[in-house]
């Protein structure tokens, strides 16, 4: 099986999403085990020391102290470890309740550090080896109060393992986690229950080395949690903990890097362990994965910095309808923020100013200047280009307010970029040569949607589509731009003139077809049961209009059969056995011949998945008629080249006057590819899709 597209969205990872439908919970889990055993063979990178340097202490005071601190509870540790007296510089008759209990912990460790073999349970190693945390928590609090730090923090374990956290969406139950106070906070005041939006950490616990594999696998499947629950979340950290090697892991867009194995059997391996924990506790916020730029004003409020170039702006968050659903990729979040406090008492509710806020991390280049699919500025080109034209008031789109790279103050004081280098600075990100450059983006923008649940029939879904596709037709042929990722996510439903309007979203993968070269990107991109044939191949044909139109085929096809909500939901058993599933399960070949398959021919198609439409979805007769339609006219179309129809690779068809004379020494054709070669017949299926959905959105329109 495939797993891992970057930076498709081949697998939704929530459990709610649209292409999820008709899979139960046990479902969706395997496949996100599936899919953490295939990135910690894919993305786990070599170890190395200069993972510890990512926290490494920016504010050069900060760093001064962390030396200083890692240096006095390290030597302390192995004190009490070597049954040392103590000694009066390090702990005086005033220190007596620190001394003692440092005393209990240490006690704690060494008993299982002393053990020849590993425990019978995991249960039984997680005490000691929370204790030595709390040794380093309680030596960061007893030394720290004296010192004016511009950063600094207690990094806490959370006591009771094994319990399933109280914000998790599958049921999972991490093994331990790691959480931040403030370094005056009460110590025995630590919440009992884990929870995921408070963790600074996963760790997964094995009683033996010989199981680091599976506590890798079992991290990578838990830390997408802090993503999902976090929504100032940019980058992650995880440990492994197997018997008495520790591994500490930075979760990047599309790596993991490890630090070598920490032994805490040894006085070196512990001394690595204690200063990572110094330095958790010591660094600048961004540093830990967070976002500056999110500030929480408790009770899960937040407001947001929003950036374009020197411009700032602040904004407040009502909801968050789009979470990072994925450990890897861009890591998208949508947020309906508000430019005012709708929190305060004179606040009116109804008249609050709202807009849409896209958070994510995008493939870029270090220059802004030359990231031809920069998306702020590509949607700032169709807004310039579509202004003024008479077609382009009936056009319902995006407009961005502010928006553009984000920036965050360091610990020296400089402003920074934040992107994929800075995060993992010099030394790590020097030492591997194809590291994916990301940029962190925000983009502002209105008119605020929500999305297709709010559909109430078949004949609003086809008027939907219209707006989509007439906005997608106006993009190609006067902005040059190819959208690339049409799919339930992708599209929004806004409020316009009384009725409910389509509105396409999301311009990441976007091309600017004008700029040479653009079109031959072989990456994969969207969710796989939209995704194009030529798209799942990572085809060397050019992508085209004809790619977004296969896509909206499969979206209407898959909502006529799931819906997008559960008020026309079928017996499991029923939903299970359709074959469309085969669009959303195995590898991506096997997904390409089930499409290939399906599409071929008109009986095929009508016969296995037009005919198993809902028949309950108001207006389903229509939507059943208009596929039929589009497939023909994408298939089948006389404007193709001759002899080149239906959906499945062919023998070379026979010569006639010199024609296809190219193709003798071929095996077979592929007609996605033949069509997607001469820009005219692009034109002319486009042109023909656009009046077929036109027409039939102006007919159920007076239904």
């Amino acid at each position: 099986m495939t797993y891992g597209f970057t930076p498709s969205k081949h697998s939704s990872q929530s459990a709610g999403a649209l292409s999820n439908t008709s899979r139960d919970l046990s479902e969706i889990q395997e496949e996100r085990k599936g899919q953490a055993e295939a990135d910690v063979a894919e993305r786990l990178r070599e170890a190395r020391d200069t993972v510890h340097d990512v926290v490494k202490p920016e504010n050069p005071m900060n760093d001064s102290l962390s030396d200083e601190l890692v240096i006095f509870t390290a030597e302390l540790l192995e004190r009490y470890i070597r049954g040392d007296a103590m000694p009066q510089d390090l702990c005086t008759r005033e220190d007596k309740e620190f001394h003692d209990t440092l005393m209990n912990l240490a006690v704690s460790f060494m008993a299982w550090l002393s053990e020849s073999s590993p425990p019978p349970r995991e249960s039984l190693m997680y005490k000691p080896k929370n204790a030595l945390v709390w040794f380093v928590a309680h030596c960061v609090k007893h030394k720290l109060p004296a010192h004016p730090l511009t950063a600094s923090r207690l990094v806490l374990p959370v006591e009771s393992p094994d319990r399933k956290a109280g914000d998790s969406d599958d049921r999972t139950r991490p093994d331990m986690m790691f959480i931040t106070r403030l370094i005056d906070s009460d110590l025995d005041k630590v919440p009992k229950r884990p929870s995921y939006s408070d963790a600074l950490a996963i760790i997964e616990a094995k009683r033996s080395e010989r199981h680091e594999l599976e506590a890798q696998r079992q991290l990578f499947y838990q830390t997408r949690q802090l993503y999902f629950n976090q929504p100032n979340r940019r980058f992650a950290w995880g440990l492994t903990l197997c018997n008495k090697t520790a591994c500490a892991y930075l979760f990047t867009n599309d790596d993991v890097f490890r630090t070598p194995d920490m032994d805490l059997g040894s006085p070196s391996g512990r001394h690595s362990f204690v200063q990572l924990l110094v330095r958790f506790s010591l660094c600048e916020t961004h540093q830990l994965g967070y976002d500056s730029n999110f500030v929480e004003l408790g009770s899960g409020k937040w407001k947001i910095i929003c950036h374009d170039g020197d411009d700032r702006k602040e904004y407040y968050v009502t909801d968050i309808p789009v979470r990072a659903e994925r450990l890897f990729g861009r890591h998208t979040r949508c947020f309906i923020a508000s430019p005012t406090d709708p929190w305060t008492s004179d606040s009116n509710e109804e008249n609050v100013e709202r807009v849409a806020i896209k958070d994510a991390w995008s493939r870029a280049t270090e220059s802004e200047k030359d990231d031809v699919r920069d998306e702020v500025a590509m949607m700032r080109k169709f807004d310039t280009e579509l202004c003024g034209m008479k077609e382009s008031d009936d056009l319902i789109y995006p407009e961005v307010m502010i928006g553009g790279r984000i920036t965050y103050v360091n610990g020296e004081g400089a402003v920074t970029s934040d992107n994929t280098k800075h995060i993992l600075k010099a030394p790590l990100s020097e030492s591997f040569s194809d590291i994916c450059f990301r940029a962190h983006k925000v983009i502002v923008m209105t008119p605020v949607g929500r999305d297709l649940s709010g559909l109430e029939s078949a004949n609003e879904l086809i008027q939907v589509a219209a707006d989509v596709m007439q906005f997608h037709s106006a993009l190609v042929k006067h902005c040059n731009i190819l959208h690339r990722d049409i799919s339930d996510s992708n599209i929004l439903l806004v409020e316009k003139d009384g009725r409910q309007r389509g509105m396409l979203i999301d311009f990441d993968y976007a091309l600017d077809m004008s700029i040479e070269g653009q079109t031959a990107h072989k990456d994969r991109t969207g969710t796989l049961p939209f995704m194009s044939v030529n798209n799942l191949l990572a085809s060397d044909a050019p992508r085209t209009a004809l790619d977004d139109w296969e896509s909206m085929l499969y979206l209407l096809c898959w909502i006529g059969t799931f819906w997008v909500n559960d008020e026309y939901k079928r017996a499991d058993e029923f939903q299970d056995a359709l074959q469309i599933n085969r669009w959303r399960t195995g590898s991506t070949e096997a997904i390409t011949e089930a499409k290939r398959g399906h599409l071929h021919s008109k009986k095929l198609f009508a016969s296995q998945i037009a005919k198993k439409f809902h028949p309950g979805i108001p207006g389903c007769k229509y939507l059943h008629t208009l596929v039929q339609q589009l497939r023909s006219a994408l298939i089948d179309s006389d404007i193709s080249i001759p002899n080149i129809c239906g959906a499945s690779t062919m023998d070379p068809p026979e010569p006639e006057d010199g024609d296809f004379e190219s193709y003798l020494d071929q095996k077979d054709i592929d007609p996605f590819f033949e069509r997607a070669r001469d820009k005219d017949i692009v034109e002319s299926i486009s042109a023909c899709l656009l009046k077929i959905l036109g027409d039939a959105a102006r007919k159920t329109s007076t239904n």
